[in-house]
């Protein structure tokens, strides 16, 4: 999952559906552009600190990013628009998590608010970032 997002100060979200998963990372980028178009960005050894809490009963069927200002959703498939689908539907429901909205009036928000770049379009999968400002979340 090669995503700019994935950096200092952000939390990620991944769910666990294995008992004794096993977590991997790797793959530093100093930077990399949106789409990651031929897989390659500027890559290098990196020291990282990294610290992983497990939070039992929370459903995340896909990755997700938060920090401060921002929470965003990751879909990553083939074809691209199924890649979308996926982290528009992930957003919504979050969307939905956060502020008790009705599913129409969900989607009607993230439709309205909604950044979507194109974070990776390389063998094996597209992937496609879904953000939306939460100081834009209906109270």
């Amino acid at each position: 999952m090669d995503c700019p997002e994935v950096r200092a100060g952000n939390t990620v979200y991944l769910g666990v559906r294995v008992p004794g998963a096993l977590l991997s990372f790797g793959d530093g980028h100093f930077a990399m552009g949106d789409g990651e178009i031929i897989g390659t960005a500027i890559e290098g050894a990196m020291n990282v600190e990294l610290t992983v809490d497990l939070i039992k009963r929370r459903a995340t069927p896909w990755p997700r990013i938060e920090n401060a200002d921002w929470m965003m959703s990751v879909g990553a498939s083939r074809p691209l628009e199924d890649a979308a689908r996926i982290a528009f539907k992930d957003m919504v429901a979050w969307v939905r998590e956060k502020t008790g909205l009705s599913e129409m009036d969900a989607y009607q928000f993230v439709s309205q608010n909604a950044r979507a770049p194109i974070v990776e379009m390389v063998d094996p999968q597209y992937t496609v970032l879904v953000k939306i400002e939460k100081s834009r979340l209906p109270r």
